[in-house]
């Protein structure tokens, strides 16, 4: 039996929707009993394209962020470093305060964005997606750290990972699986 609020399959013989609890046993809402807080009527699985429209806008996001920070740690929005060499180190590059700084505030920004009560990024809050678990509720922080971290995992697959996105039945990419989640489309 499937909730009439979140979507969510319950068995047969539930009388609560085990993850919004809605009363099953009746077929409409009293008006006494309001439907729970927070429940969202319809949820569809994101695909590929529409996540990727939502990357596209948090990315503006983040440069924009990125560029306002290196306005004020070097003075130029187009500080380049001089290298001895003329090649960059990739260990003076990853040790540059700016770039620790930059990553803290990427991980941050998903991380904190994705579980909070609005379970969505900037992009995503846009393009009308959600952050889920795998039963429609909010992820926890330690879960969208874990779920931003496992990008890397994606990247790792020659992006494979974020393909998984537009062929998986439940719109998942790596990344979602390795952490358990799932991001909806509100309608």
């Amino acid at each position: 039996m499937y909730c009439p609020y979140c979507g969510t399959n319950n068995t047969s013989q539930a009388n609560f929707c085990s993850a919004c609890g809605a009363n099953l046993v009746e077929p409409t809402v009293p008006t006494t009993q309001q439907p729970p807080v927070n429940i969202i009527t319809k949820l569809d699985y994101a695909g590929f394209w529409r996540r990727f429209v939502a990357f596209i806008i948090d990315s503006i996001v983040l440069r924009a962020a990125a560029s306002i920070l290196t306005l004020a740690t070097k003075g130029s929005f187009f500080y380049t470093p001089s290298f001895s060499t003329g090649l960059p180190d990739l260990g003076t590059i990853m040790l540059d305060p700016t770039n620790i700084l930059s990553i803290i505030i990427v991980w941050l920004y998903y991380t904190l964005m994705e579980s909070s009560s609005k379970q969505a990024t900037l992009g995503k809050m846009a393009l009308g997606l959600i952050v889920t678990d795998m039963e429609g509720r909010r992820i926890s922080l330690l879960r969208a750290t874990g779920r931003h971290f496992g990008k890397i995992v994606s990247m790792m697959t020659i992006f494979i990972g974020f393909i998984l996105a537009g062929i998986t039945p439940r719109k998942q990419a790596l990344h979602d699986m390795i952490a358990g989640c799932l991001v909806m489309v509100r309608k």
